[in-house]
């Protein structure tokens, strides 16, 4: 069977068609990064699972939600610029 895919069509690779490839190495880096920090602090088993979860859950949600169509390093550039640029707002 061929499919044939219009020229406008934009075809991403995809981690089991959820995640960008930019977007989980985001991820990866974030919770390699939390997980080095918490193991520098002397805190109890228990806790460092509760606080790996607590820092990286809310990233994780947010990139597989929200993160569908553009990758997630694009979004904080954007909300970055728009924090940097306060005076800019939509005009209609």
């Amino acid at each position: 069977m061929k499919f044939i895919f219009p020229q406008n069509y934009k075809y991403n690779n995809k981690i089991l068609g959820i995640l960008d490839y930019s977007t989980a190495i985001f991820n990866l880096i974030w919770y390699l990064f939390i997980y080095f920090i918490l193991n520098i602090f002397n805190f109890s088993i228990g806790c460092n699972i509760f606080l790996f979860i607590f820092f990286c859950f809310p990233i994780f949600l947010f990139s597989l939600f929200y993160c569908s169509t553009e990758s997630i390093l694009y979004i904080f550039f954007y909300m970055f610029i728009f924090l940097k640029n306060r005076k800019v707002y939509l005009y209609m």
